[in-house]
């Protein structure tokens, strides 16, 4: 059997983007053993709808369904699928199926850019947009968009009509658009990707689980425009929790309140988008492990160096370049200028909870939402716990609410 009709099976029991899937498979080594122990009614904790959809939906049927959409032409990956997103399986509910219209091989060797902003954005907000998604474009950046009307539209349309790769995450039905031309355009080049179908008893759209994906599949997130109302700061909130960095395009007018969200955004800290260099700047600096140099045309300093930004013309003076440090190679020599011996931590006073939060930080560091749902915990909860083992000197806090043991 298909290991992805298993998959699809689940979501149609438990439903798209349910975290219960995943609390339930922490107890099983493989998914046909998930599969049974659902099936059979052997898992205690399962509400009614789900026994019945259990009872009602057969695997074979699954199959089938899942041969369907692969003979339709849309890709079908599951969780355990050769293709499907490693940096979706980073997440911390990542989609158990995925329903990918074109090609996904562009996502592992590009920085990924989500543009988000308006529905009907002012002409200082769509030049902007327009101008900055085309030049990261043509300097080997892939533009990615929830595919709304507006700013989503504008930034992939920039990249899309010069030829170049684009993503869209939608929200809604992979089968909604079938016959949709601005679909069909993006996914010559590039993709167009969902964790709903038709075929799920369950769906029902919901924009923040597609901001989920979103934030998950790009390096970075672009803000042009929004109100202080504005859907779009949700993804922007979502984007922060989940260790993303944040480009806001300053407001056209302060008085004007189309304009108050990117206000509020800034007074938060987040990174004032000027130019395409701002993004490429930091892109460049936090995934210089990862980032060919070359492929964005750009010779970069050290972080603090920010003479980058002086003379932004092409025939510009050649400018000295400087040995780049990857953030390996300076960890690798921090902890060899450490004392040998690793400093011992009592944990003998924590509380259970603590004790959980600080053996989980001992293998990575950590997103907040991440230890919440590795640990089954309200993230109300896990962030009261993380203030206290950082007030006692147990943890630090990092940039992109992450945090790591001391």
């Amino acid at each position: 059997m298909d290991v992805c009709a298993y998959w699809f099976w689940l979501v149609n029991v438990f439903g798209p983007a349910n975290r219960r899937l995943w609390r339930f498979a922490k107890a099983f080594d493989t998914v046909d053993r998930f599969y049974d122990s659902v099936k059979n009614g052997k898992i205690n904790g399962l509400t009614d709808s789900e026994r019945k959809a259990a009872e009602q939906f057969d695997i074979m049927d699954a199959a089938e369904i899942v041969d369907e959409y692969r003979s339709s032409g849309i890709k079908v990956y599951c969780y355990e699928s050769e293709g499907y997103p490693d940096k979706l399986r980073e997440i911390s509910n990542p989609p158990a199926v995925i329903f990918v219209r074109g090609s996904l091989d562009f996502l592992d060797n590009n920085i990924v850019l989500d543009a988000a902003g308006a529905r009907e954005p002012s002409a200082y907000s769509s030049g902007i947009a327009e101008t900055v998604c085309r030049k990261l474009a043509e300097r080997g950046c892939i533009i990615a968009s929830g595919l709304s009307n507006g700013i989503d539209s504008i930034a992939v349309n920039a990249a899309l009509k010069r030829g170049f790769p684009t993503l869209g995450v939608c929200g809604l039905s992979i089968d909604m658009y079938e016959d949709d031309e601005f679909v069909a355009e993006i996914v010559k080049n590039g993709a167009v990707i969902s964790e709903y179908c038709e075929r799920y008893d369950h769906f029902k759209p919901d924009f923040s689980d597609r901001n989920r994906l979103l934030v998950g599949l790009c390096d970075a997130v672009m803000f042009f425009e929004g109100a202080s109302n504005s859907k779009g700061l949700k993804l922007c909130e979502q984007a922060i929790m989940g260790g993303r960095l944040l480009f806001v395009v300053p407001p056209h007018d302060i008085t004007d309140d189309r304009y108050t969200g990117q206000s509020w955004l800034i007074r938060r800290g987040c990174r004032c988008l000027l130019s395409e260099n701002d993004v490429l700047f930091c892109m460049a600096h936090l995934s210089v492990d990862e980032l060919k140099y070359d492929s964005i045309d750009g010779i970069f300093s050290l972080p603090e160096d920010y003479s980058f930004f002086r003379d932004e013309s092409p025939e510009s003076k050649e400018r000295s370049v400087r040995k780049r440090i990857s953030r390996k190679e300076q960890r690798s020599e921090s902890a060899d200028a450490d004392d040998p011996k690793e400093k011992e931590l009592d944990y003998s006073e924590l509380d259970d909870d603590e004790k959980r939060i600080c053996e989980l930080l001992k293998t990575d560091v950590q997103l907040v939402d991440a230890i919440a749902a590795s640990l089954d915990m309200d993230i109300s909860d896990v962030l009261a716990k993380l203030t206290m083992l950082e007030l006692n000197g147990f943890i630090r806090s990092l940039p992109g609410k992450r945090y790591s043991l001391i």
